[in-house]
């Protein structure tokens, strides 16, 4: 595969709508959210797992993604 690494962040934004990071920072909110809602696992545990190692960021990007903060997606 012969692309360069600019062209092919060019080509992933043109066809999803979003650069490289903000869909890999969504897959893994989704994924947490999918986890809080389980709730087998604690907010701090979630986070490290989805590869998030700030538990202020990843609250931070979550009431950003959903409106609400990672503590209380787990009680519903």
């Amino acid at each position: 595969m012969n692309v360069s690494r600019s062209k092919l962040f060019y080509r992933i934004k043109e066809i999803m709508g979003m650069s490289p990071n903000d869909l890999i920072r969504r897959y893994r909110l989704e994924t947490a959210a999918q986890m809080l809602r389980q709730g087998k696992s604690s907010v701090s545990e979630v986070a490290y797992s989805v590869g998030i190692s700030s538990l202020s960021y990843f609250s931070k990007a979550f009431k950003q993604q959903f409106g609400i903060l990672p503590k209380d997606a787990a009680r519903k």
